[in-house]
């Protein structure tokens, strides 16, 4: 019981899901497209135009902090 740090892609997979989920939601248009790989590159680029960077580099950030 109780907190502590973690990292990694398990802990950032659900607060990027809502991201991605609240940013689709704003656009229809990325959202409507056939699920294929112009679509996951679609969304990746919304994911990142909204990431902001918390200072570090790459490799302890990635694309930054979801907006």
């Amino acid at each position: 019981g109780g907190y502590a740090p973690m990292s990694g892609t398990s802990m950032a997979c659900a607060a990027v899901s809502g991201v991605a989920a609240r940013l689709l939601s704003r656009h229809p248009a990325v959202r409507d497209l056939p699920p294929d790989l112009a679509r996951s590159v679609a969304i990746r680029n919304l994911l990142n135009a909204q990431a902001r960077s918390l200072g570090f580099t790459f490799q302890f950030e990635g694309s930054g902090l979801p907006g």
